[in-house]
């Protein structure tokens, strides 16, 4: 009998030999090797990159998994992403990524590579000194690389007041039009093991489109620059 939460499956004896083999030269057990072999056909990032794997209407990924390599991916030349800012941990434990050093060098290289970003900012961490370095951060991209980098930032409490737009779009990237990904957090995700945070990407038309006319809604909340500027003003003096 197999352990709790695993399966037994059949499978042709030449190929299990071929499968033993394989899994032993790279010094590992045959069940670690197909585990890998399932993530890298499911990988957001092999699939959008090639026509010849078929794509699956959704999978899912501790983040942040293949993010960056999707992110920085050649058929990616428009990434519009919201960071929900729940907290003041958000910036250090999820924002981390988001800054990779090869998207800031995609950025800086490629001149067709634009990125727009959208920066919710929960009422409990409106007033946090490590949320507003953070988005200071990005204003500074923004400042250096002009139209090909947009930042927004959006009050919670106003767009929970128009009740327009669903929470999980606060959280999320739209690749291009091939993909769109979802952070799946709720309040109280501090508690939760980065490591088991679950992304979801996925590949169907209609949900990508959806999620395209979300991030244009949202950005109609987008907070004045001066309130933005008295923010900085009112904390980039803190250590």
């Amino acid at each position: 009998m197999p352990k709790p939460g695993f399966k037994v499956i059949s499978i042709r004896e030449a190929v299990y030999d071929g499968i033993k083999t394989l899994a032993e030269s790279k010094g590992k057990t045959i069940a670690a090797l197909i585990e890998d072999m399932y993530k890298v056909y499911t990988s957001p990032s092999i699939a959008i990159g090639e026509n010849g794997v078929a794509r699956p209407i959704e999978t899912k990924w501790p983040w942040p998994g293949p993010y960056v390599s999707v992110v920085t991916s050649p058929k990616v030349k428009h990434y519009r992403s919201t960071a929900w800012i729940i907290n003041e941990e958000y910036p250090e434990k999820i924002g981390t990524p988001q800054m990779d050093p090869k998207i800031m060098d995609r950025i800086r290289k490629e001149e067709d590579f634009s990125v727009e970003k959208i920066i919710v900012v929960s009422p409990k961490a409106w007033d946090k000194v490590a949320v507003w370095k953070w988005i200071f951060e990005w204003f500074s991209i923004s400042f250096v690389y002009g139209e090909r980098v947009k930042v927004f930032v959006v009050d919670e409490k106003k767009v929970s007041k128009n009740n327009e737009i669903d929470k999980r779009f606060f959280d999320m990237g739209i690749y291009g039009d091939e993909l769109v990904g979802f952070l799946e957090l709720n309040e109280d995700w501090d508690h939760i093991p980065t490591e088991q945070l679950e992304y979801s990407w996925i590949y169907d038309r209609r949900r990508i489109k959806e999620a395209q006319d979300k991030f244009e809604r949202l950005k109609r909340f987008a907070a004045d620059r001066s309130l933005i500027i008295e923010q900085f003003s009112k904390f980039l003096g803190h250590t």
